[in-house]
């Protein structure tokens, strides 16, 4: 059984391709899954990105290790605010031409991951 599903994507906006996800995505709520989506890096130009802009999804923007949003998070009001660590993220990547260091990403789409590990840690409680 599957309790969380991470969505570490999104689309400025609905479109008809997206159905076949947006059921799965439905089917999943009803199945009790929690879905938690990434919000979007396009931070005032635009607001949340889909699916995270759905009732079914938990929208998680971005902050950086102080607690301050991140400049990229959107700014849509409506949105419910719910942030983590989704600057300077490190990656499981390394950076060859700098002795092998830890490449660091940001971007909702690494702060909805360390949402998701939270819940899995309270939901295994």
């Amino acid at each position: 059984r599957v309790d969380i599903i991470n969505l570490s994507f999104g689309f400025p906006q609905f479109h008809e391709r997206l159905r076949p996800i947006l059921r799965a995505i439905r089917q999943a709520r009803n199945n009790g899954v929690l879905l938690f989506a990434a919000a979007g890096n396009e931070g005032g130009n635009q607001g949340v990105f889909w699916p995270a802009k759905l009732p079914d999804a938990i929208c998680i923007n971005a902050a950086d290790s102080y607690g301050n949003v991140a400049g990229f998070s959107p700014t849509d009001r409506a949105a419910r605010r719910i942030y983590t660590l989704g600057e300077a993220v490190p990656s499981c990547e390394l950076d060859v031409r700098n002795n092998n260091e830890t490449v660091h990403r940001s971007g909702t789409s690494f702060a909805t991951p360390i949402a998701v590990a939270i819940a899995a840690i309270v939901l295994g409680f």
